[in-house]
């Protein structure tokens, strides 16, 4: 029976259509339940670490590793979502590599330095014989790098407080100095 301006009932299921219904219920609830399961994962562990939530898992915990300045991380944060790739490889590249990883903190320390600061000349001798063997370590491919790895590294470039500046300045005058040593 319908009520006037009511549509009419649909027909009750028979038992093999209910169960169809049921099976594929349960599938969609258990694929929700996953997805529910997995999110919960990502949140716990960036409640366990106190991990930027914007950031990758994996990235997050390079950046907590590392100790970074804020200025770096948003320059990452950023780079993530636009370069997810050059992200990736810079991660891969400071997981694996120890002095790369002490050439980040050496840097870091001059995150707020003007030019002038005292830091930077003592900060860029100690960063010369690191930046060298990194750079011998980490040779480029062949060709001009990638339009994503151009703009992230003019981003990275861009945010360099003077005090960094000067010190990659300082560094390139003692490479030019051992290469004129070595002719």
């Amino acid at each position: 029976m319908s009520w006037p301006g009511w549509p009419a009932s649909p027909p009750a299921p028979s038992g093999t259509d209910m169960h169809e219904a049921l099976r594929a219920l349960d599938a969609d609830l258990a694929a929700q339940q996953a997805e529910i399961a997995r999110r919960r994962d990502v949140i716990a562990r960036l409640l366990d670490h106190g991990d930027d939530p914007t950031l990758s898992p994996d990235l997050a915990a390079t950046v907590r590793d590392l100790d970074l300045p804020p200025q770096d991380v948003d320059a990452l944060r950023a780079a993530e979502s636009a370069l997810p790739e050059v992200v990736e490889s810079y991660r891969e590249r400071m997981n694996r590599d120890p002095a790369l990883r002490t050439l980040t903190a050496l840097f870091a320390e001059l995150a707020d330095s003007d030019a002038d600061d005292p830091r930077v000349e003592e900060v860029a001798r100690r960063m010369h014989p690191i930046l060298s063997g990194v750079a011998a370590a980490n040779e480029p491919p062949d060709g001009p790098p990638s339009p994503g790895l151009a703009r992230f590294g003019g981003m990275m470039i861009a945010d360099l407080s003077p005090g960094q500046r000067r010190a990659l300045d300082l560094v390139t005058e003692y490479e030019q100095a051992d290469d004129r040593g070595r002719s």
